[in-house]
């Protein structure tokens, strides 16, 4: 799987040894923010690599997304991340809990 375009995405390789699949893995928090007026909004992914360490996932100017499903419990089936017309979309399908797509800018 190509690593994908994440900033800081060294110091997570370096930590696990490789880019995680994030198979089994669980969003532990979800958070949206406003951002700054005239800018797009922000979304935070908190994922809880089984208990291996805690990976933040910043969207920064997000502009679309679909999310569904937030719940107790989120575990992650795959996450694919692809680019497009300057845009990264992400791709979250779920083995329980949260699914959906964000598009954005970058990932931080």
């Amino acid at each position: 799987m190509p690593t994908p375009n994440v900033a800081n995405k060294e110091s997570l390789i370096q930590y696990l040894g490789h880019w995680p699949s994030f198979h089994d893995a669980e969003i532990v928090s979800l958070k949206f923010t406003r951002g700054v007026p005239e800018y797009w909004p922000v979304i935070c992914l908190e994922i809880d690599i089984i208990g291996v360490c805690l990976v933040e996932l910043e969207f920064q100017e997000v502009r679309d997304y679909q999310l569904d499903g937030f719940n107790h419990q989120n575990v992650i089936f795959d996450i694919r991340f692809n680019e497009e017309d300057g845009l990264v979309n992400c791709e979250i399908d779920t083995s329980y809990g949260l699914n959906g797509s964000i598009i954005a800018q970058c990932v931080a």
